[in-house]
């Protein structure tokens, strides 16, 4: 194996990666004079990686920084070597392609059950019950008087069965943490190489990287890796807090519980504040018609324009509230909004009655709340919604709200919580900083780990079974997570706004935080800026003149959309 040299050394101490012919530190350098082949060579290589400090207490050599090592087997000739390989054969007429994944992984799961006792002959054992498919966690066996806490630990990552963890990314394509996805002798892939010994070089590249500008080891998953960045702020934040007398001023934010959904009347089917998917229920010639010379020239087309890392962006800017929530009456929570004033408006979920969109100066055209989708303009809907929500409607005009005051609004009922803060602030800024990083230097497998560690960590922010452990149970928060959402769609309702002020230019079709804009040559909707949430195009057609003509054609919103969509997916960019 070529050696990674210094750029992998950043994790010589936290990650061991093995290959057909032995095994290597994320750097290259050699730790076996042959290969691991077998489960008590592994074991005896962990119990030699483990060191002692002065004082004798038990450290893992692989997890500086309270952090759990990892030890990757890469390649098949590897897995052979250990008894842990399985054919997986071909795929059955009659089985879907997550049924082959289960029934993978409990062909792996058998093997590696079955190895257990030459590592537990080695001081190794299982933690937990079960194989979780291709990450499995060993312990040492305890000591005397050792809590599961300090027992020594490694978590063991088969990467040629990884694909039978099904997560999918932006596009539908899998993503597999940083080992990548696509199709290894695909150049728009980022899939570890084929030859072993590449895999390995570039693995111990990417392993390092995280360390250097994670500070912390990727998940298995985005999800994971976004949660694992947050946690090392946590700790430092525990630690810094420690130090402190209990009435010092700017302790570091620390929230060690979960944030469920408090049990609402009357609770809202599906997301709590869902996304705009959305398309323009008549079409007019107005529209563009004015500013376009129609010569059969290639003078409109049809741009869709999209935040850069939307949700990123407003991760770090949305006060976000933890501790027990205190329920209390429409009065109160009126009181309590009245008083507190825009800048400070308490974190919750606020059941409040608003107006018929009719009544409102808000154009239509500038994007419905998705609410007002299902509800009839004429009149007025009750729901739940998130603090952001009140704060993007009580917004003027030009900033995408409806000019409201919060007196406009009736408040019915809420779920308040003592405490609120930038609590992701750090973690935004992290994140936010590697994954601009790797953009701009073109490292593709890293631009996508990062653009996953936020997307997945915050898309399943509010799904429980994720986090049922002690130690990640903090992570459960699908209030932050609709806060999030909130926040970054009233955005594209204000650069909605700015876009009509300057062009006169309304946006035909929305999904998510995207925009299509049917748009004169001559004429540029985009941020052009590196910035978080600014706009950039994503994809833009020819619209010619049977393309408008089905527009305007179109019977409703669901055919604008299909018109819309076939277009860019024939236009490409």
């Amino acid at each position: 194996m070529t050696r990674a040299g210094e750029s992998g050394a950043a994790a010589d101490r936290h990650a061991v990666i093995v290959i057909g012919d032995g095994a290597y530190r994320a750097s290259g350098q050699r730790l076996t004079h042959g290969a691991v082949d077998s489960p008590a060579k592994l074991g005896a290589l962990l119990t030699w990686l483990a060191v002692r400090t002065k004082d004798r207490q038990a450290q893992v050599g692989l997890a500086p920084h309270g952090l759990t090592g990892q030890l990757y087997v890469v390649g098949e000739a590897a897995v052979r070597a250990l008894g842990w390989y399985v054919d997986p054969g071909d795929e059955r007429a009659d089985e879907s392609l997550k049924e082959l994944r289960a029934r993978t992984r409990e062909a792996l799961a058998k093997a590696v059950t079955t190895t257990l006792p030459d590592l537990s002959s080695a001081g190794w054992e299982l933690r937990g019950r079960d194989v979780h498919g291709h990450h499995v966690q060993l312990v040492h066996k305890p000591a005397e008087n050792t809590s599961d806490r300090d027992r020594l630990k490694v978590d063991v990552i088969i990467e040629p069965y990884a694909w039978t963890m099904d997560v999918r990314g932006r596009e539908g394509e899998e993503q597999l943490g940083v080992l990548g996805s696509g199709d290894p002798d695909d150049d728009n892939g980022t899939a570890l190489p084929g030859d072993d010994h590449a895999a390995a070089v570039e693995l111990g590249r990417r392993l390092a990287w995280c360390i250097q500008h994670f500070d912390t080891l990727p998940g298995s998953t985005g999800a994971s890796t976004g949660a694992a960045v947050l946690d090392r702020f946590r700790r430092a934040g525990i630690k810094r807090n420690e130090k402190l007398k209990p009435d010092a001023k700017n302790r570091s934010v620390v929230v060690n519980s979960a944030g469920p959904i408090p049990p609402l009347n009357d609770p809202p089917i599906g997301d709590l504040e869902p996304p705009i998917h959305w398309a323009r229920v008549n079409v007019r010639h107005d529209d563009i018609d004015a500013a376009c010379d129609w010569d059969g020239d290639e003078t409109v087309r049809l741009v869709s324009v999209d935040q850069r890392a939307s949700y990123l962006a407003s991760a770090g800017m949305v006060q976000l509230g933890w501790g027990e929530p205190e329920n209390v009456d429409g009065r109160e929570a009126e009181r309590r909004f009245q008083s507190a004033g825009k800048e400070a408006l308490p974190f919750g979920v606020i059941r409040v009655s608003l107006p018929a969109l009719a009544s409102l100066a808000s154009p239509w055209d500038l994007l419905p709340a998705p609410h007002q989708l299902w509800t009839p303009t004429d009149r007025p809907v009750t729901l739940w919604v998130t603090t952001e929500t009140l704060n993007g409607i009580c917004a003027p005009l030009i900033d995408g709200g409806t000019g409201m005051d919060l007196a406009d609004i009736s408040f019915e009922e809420a779920w308040l919580f003592p405490q609120q803060g930038l609590v992701l602030k750090r973690w935004q800024s992290a994140v936010a900083s590697a994954y601009k990083l790797a953009d701009e230097s073109g490292d593709r497998a890293m631009k996508e780990l990062a653009g996953a560690a936020f997307r997945g960590y915050i898309g399943r922010m509010a799904n429980a079974d994720m986090w049922k452990s002690e130690y990640m149970v903090h992570h459960h928060q699908p209030l932050w997570r609709a806060s999030i959402m909130a926040h970054a769609r009233f955005r594209s309702r204000r650069k909605a706004a700015v876009i009509a002020a300057e062009h006169g230019l309304y946006p035909l079709r929305s999904v998510t935080d995207s925009l299509v804009y049917a748009v004169p040559k001559d004429v540029d909707i985009a941020d052009h800026s590196t910035a978080l949430g600014q706009l950039r195009v994503e994809k833009s057609a020819v619209l010619d003149t049977d393309g408008w003509l089905a527009l305007l054609a179109a019977d409703g919103s669901e055919q604008v959309a299909r018109v819309v969509d076939e277009a860019l997916a024939r236009g490409g960019r």
